[in-house]
């Protein structure tokens, strides 16, 4: 078959790397194992400037399955809005160096930078983050290029992008757009706290998505907390023609055309310390990749687990090579 295109849109963030205890995160108001999203730059210079130690690393959730498709030697676009800031223009030139084809919107005019994520790890090596949008949040329909939408075969949609009052709007009008053409849209809501700040724009959404992959944490949030993931995979597996439901060490249930199949995470204890970052990213680009080339879930659940045990072992949301760098792993999921 021809080599699919997959376009993921997306918000174009630097991840700001660091350690902190849980109380630099309660004296900061950030809570531990959520999104806080920042309302002011101001408030993110406060935060930065009490760190010791930070590494600056190009992120994104939608980003990083991007990045993740094209390790995979996928055909992938990256669509997003950056201003020609120092973070901004070193995203854009790392979506180029790993083989990504990128239409992102630079933004002259504007006294917003391009966002930016601060990643706690806490002692515990749980994730806590604190967002600030900048000029995502005046991404819109026009910053979306159509002749890219036109040609794509799967759109991934990055619920963090909602920070902009206009995307729910350029969503609906890409998704029709790619139904028109026989292409398939897919969801991932990003985190917990964005269904409390718009559940009704993400129901929306939802309803005319083809594919939804969610951590049991958002999953509840829509379908009722005291369902348990296995409980919740036969409601999501005849709503949307495939997806996904993790449950960290506990595994996750994938689905596609009413079909279910429970993949056991993987042993990860020879691993040492883990940087979890990204590793979700990593998982739904092995879902989107193994629906593309209609795979088996067997198959597609081993190359999640693949993928996201690849993020695990490394510091950083990203593959550490370019296009075609996970490519053996497509061979070894199919053994």
């Amino acid at each position: 078959m021809t080599s699919p295109l997959f376009t993921c849109i997306g918000n174009a963030c630097t991840d700001i790397i660091t350690s902190a205890n849980d109380a630099f995160l309660e004296k900061y108001n950030i809570k531990k194992s959520f999104c806080t999203h920042l309302e002011t730059e101001d408030h993110l210079k406060e935060i930065k400037s009490a760190l010791n130690f930070y590494e600056l690393i190009s992120g994104g959730a939608a980003a990083n399955t991007a990045h993740t498709l094209s390790a995979l030697d996928a055909t992938v676009n990256f669509l997003a809005k950056i201003t020609n800031d120092r973070e901004g223009l070193s995203f854009l030139q790392n979506t180029k160096d790993a083989g990504i084809s990128s239409a992102m919107h630079v933004e002259k005019n504007t006294q917003l930078c391009s966002p930016q994520v601060l990643c706690f790890i806490t002692p515990d090596g749980d994730r806590t983050f604190a967002s600030y949008n900048g000029v995502a949040t005046e991404f819109s329909h026009e910053h979306i290029p159509q002749d890219v939408i036109e040609k794509t075969d799967i759109l991934y949609l990055d619920g963090y992008t909602l920070c902009s009052p206009a995307i729910p709007d350029a969503y609906l009008k890409a998704t029709k757009l790619i139904h028109k053409n026989g292409g398939l849209t897919c969801m991932n809501v990003g985190d917990r706290s964005l269904i409390d700040m718009h559940e009704t724009t993400i129901r929306t959404l939802l309803a005319a998505s083809d594919g939804f992959i969610c951590n049991l944490a958002e999953a509840q949030a829509l379908y009722g907390d005291e369902k348990s993931a296995e409980e919740i995979a036969p409601i999501l597996a005849k709503t949307f023609t495939f997806g996904a439901v993790t449950d960290g060490a506990n595994g996750a249930y994938l689905y596609h055309k009413g079909n279910i199949h429970f993949q056991p995470a993987e042993d990860i204890s020879h691993l040492g310390q883990i940087d979890s970052i990204g590793a979700g990213d990593h998982f739904s680009a092995a879902i989107l990749y193994g629906i593309a080339y209609n795979w088996s879930l067997r198959n597609i659940g081993k190359l999640a687990n693949l993928c996201a045990l690849d993020c695990l072992s490394h510091p950083g949301g990203r593959p550490r090579g370019g296009k075609g760098s996970l490519k053996h792993l497509v061979e070894e999921a199919q053994t």
